[in-house]
């Protein structure tokens, strides 16, 4: 069944999905979405083609292919540059006020690591950061915005929260006058959402890409992989476009990608027995690629224990240090995709400071780094520096709102 959410998918296909996560929460689930939302609002606006990602004939080789691959591969394994996402913009005026920051759920690593950076950006710009756990339950996120708009909060932040379920909730923020954007709520090749100021986040669907591209660099062809999704996080529905349309442009029809969806209150369980399902239906599948690095815990060692871990390999997302620990252990995870996820917070307050100056909605792009066992040899994996290239955005980002240490 296809459930992508990605840039060259029609709206209606969009809106099938969230009526498919929107059937699942009634019956009981905890991604039940707040109770003002309706299908108008599960759908984004009409975004422009991403560019190709690699430029190959029809009747390209398999080692044309294979070698467009590595070229990708290689090119995203180098540190990442500094754009600033603007011009200069004055936040003397918000000194003191504190903004919020919500997340879906603080469970996962790279949500705990982002809110980390937004908190350490907001005492830069001189305010005060408040943060809620939406505990993977839509309702607790509405909760959280209507906390915020209580505490007559001058910004909200939603952290992989996707405002196709918080209708009535944004509703009532704009309402009282408060700017909200989100954070990894869809991909960087999108516009914002409908209600929303503004948008930071990185490209998912490049990041699907790059682990198709990965995966067909270093393996025999064709290619019998898994994708676990939790398509709850509507921005995912991106990585998943990106994942299969790099299998289908670098591998070929032959390559195939087995689909599982769970929820996001549940994906530890069920991230666990849907790996051992997939390998136990396909004896040949030797890729496994969990939706993001939190999923990947869980999966690595489920393969483990199936006694497969010397036949399949996993790549995900997010660039956590226990799954970059796994790579540089051997152990079953072999690339990571991801983000300096302290830079991702800075990013997202640069965007909502930048909404509540009046600035028109925008996405701000984070860029992403792929790492292997090459270019993680010899570098601190816990030193979001060392990882990255040593980009000194934190300057960058105060030089830009005017503020010194």
């Amino acid at each position: 069944m296809d459930v992508a959410i990605g840039p060259r998918k029609k709206a209606g296909a969009i809106l099938s999905l969230g009526v498919l996560v929107l059937a699942l929460a009634s019956c009981g689930g905890a991604g039940a979405p707040d109770e003002s939302a309706s299908a108008s609002g599960a759908a984004q606006q009409d975004v422009e083609a991403v560019s190709p990602l690699v430029d190959l004939a029809a009747d390209a080789s398999l080692e044309e292919r294979k070698q467009a691959a590595a070229d990708l591969v290689a090119d995203a394994k180098a540190p990442i540059e500094f754009v600033a996402p603007g011009d200069a913009i004055d936040v003397s005026e918000f000194a003191g006020q504190e903004i919020w920051i919500i997340s879906a759920d603080l469970s996962i690593p790279f949500h705990q690591n982002i809110v980390a950076g937004f908190e350490e950006a907001a005492e830069a710009a001189g305010l005060t950061a408040q943060v809620f756990d939406g505990k993977g339950q839509q309702q607790e996120a509405s909760r959280g915005i209507d906390q915020a708009i209580a505490a007559d909060a001058a910004g909200i932040a939603l952290l992989s929260i996707s405002p196709s379920f918080q209708v009535g909730a944004l509703q009532r923020a704009e309402e009282a006058g408060i700017a909200v954007i989100g954070m990894l709520t869809t991909s960087s090749e999108d516009h914002p959402w409908p209600l929303t100021d503004g948008e930071a986040t990185y490209s998912y669907y490049k990041s699907g890409f790059l682990l198709a591209a990965y995966a067909v660099q270093s393996s025999d062809l064709p290619i019998h992989s898994a994708y676990l999704d939790v398509s709850e996080f509507k921005e995912l529905g991106y990585l998943n476009e990106g994942l299969h349309d790099g299998m289908e442009e670098l591998c070929g029809s032959d390559c195939v990608i087995e689909y599982s969806d769970m929820l996001v209150a549940s994906f530890q369980e069920q991230s666990q027995t849907l790996t051992q399902s997939q390998l136990n239906r396909f004896s040949d599948i030797s890729w496994i690629f969990p939706a993001f690095d939190a999923m990947a815990l869980f999966v690595v060692p489920s393969v483990d224990a199936a006694g497969r871990a010397d036949d399949v390999k996993v790549g995900s997302i997010n660039a956590v240090t226990a799954n970059l620990q796994f790579i540089l252990d051997g152990n079953v995870q072999v690339v990571d995709d991801g983000i300096p996820n302290h830079w991702m917070g800075w990013g997202g307050v640069d965007r909502l400071l930048r909404a509540m100056a009046g600035e028109a909605p925008a996405t701000s792009e984070v860029p992403i780094r792929l790492f292997d066992a090459e270019n993680l040899e010899g570098v601190d994996i816990e030193d979001e520096n060392s990882l990255f290239g040593g980009t000194d955005y934190r300057t960058a980002y105060r030089e830009l709102w005017g503020v010194t240490d």
